[in-house]
């Protein structure tokens, strides 16, 4: 196996450059040692792709394309050319997508790649307590918990049950904690899990907490994977759009939660 970073410092401007060696490491499985090349236009190219099959199938069909074909063409048009790119950096400013951030050492190489950010307004203590419990023993992570909790209703308070997370542990979902810095990162992920429609998949997930100079929080969500096989692009297809509304619904339960805490804190 590779020796694959436990985690890189990257500053909040930082905008490329090398991360700084750690002191421990994660050692990742040999299959993630030999990624190939694939980018975010592997996904845009079979989106295309699929739209020239269906115009052409279209077009063989009917003889013609009749005005409610051309509508649904060009609605599917406007979401790979202009919604979906939004959608895979929502609430993100200028740069802040192609940030290179801690934990992007272990995909290095990925064909999904989703970052979402949004400010709190509370401290970064205030949004910790939430991250530090997330998909543990069935606590949820406060998004679709049909998908990724087994329906079971993401907790909506701080448990007592359960210890500080640490590095190694084991979450809900075959995921293992890779790196953490209380009050600033949470790092967690898994190689070669299973999913619909590739071999295996290797995967991370990275919430990074950044202070701001009026004491609030800015969050930052990144999730980077690579799935083996030829049909690993469409499962990505669909991936895309559950983890969008996946990721809007956690951040703003988190933003919500986090300043409620803090609200009552200073009362």
């Amino acid at each position: 196996p590779r020796q694959v970073p436990l985690s890189s410092s990257a500053g909040e401007g930082d905008l490329g450059g090398e991360a700084v060696p750690p002191n421990n490491s994660f050692v990742a499985p040999t299959g993630a040692a030999h990624l190939p090349t694939y980018h975010q236009g592997v996904i845009v190219r079979s989106w295309l792709h699929f739209l020239y099959l269906w115009g052409k199938t279209i077009v063989s069909k009917h003889g013609n394309c009749n005005a409610s074909n051309l509508i649904k063409l060009a609605g599917l048009g406007a979401y790979v050319l202009f919604l979906r790119p939004q959608m895979l950096k929502w609430g993100t400013r200028l740069g802040e997508s192609q940030r290179r951030l801690p934990g992007d050492e272990h995909v290095p190489e990925p064909n999904f790649q989703m970052t979402h950010a949004i400010n709190i307004d509370a401290p970064a203590e205030a949004v910790w307590p939430w991250l530090a419990q997330m998909g543990r023993e069935r606590t949820g992570y406060y998004g679709l918990d049909i998908w990724n909790n087994q329906s079971i209703p993401s907790v909506t308070f701080i448990r007592q049950d359960i210890g500080a997370p640490v590095t190694g542990m084991e979450m809900d979902g075959g995921y293992l904690i890779m790196a953490l810095e209380p009050n600033r990162q949470l790092l967690f992920g898994g190689f070669n899990l299973q999913k619909p429609l590739t071999p295996a998949m290797d995967i991370t997930w990275l919430y990074l907490l950044e202070r701001r100079s009026d004491g609030s929080t800015r969050l930052l969500v990144r999730q980077r994977s690579f799935g083996y096989g030829a049909l690993a692009p469409l499962y990505n297809l669909g991936h895309e759009v559950i983890s969008f509304v996946h990721l809007m619904k956690q951040l703003q339960t988190l933003k919500q939660y986090a300043e409620s805490m803090a609200h009552l804190a200073a009362q």
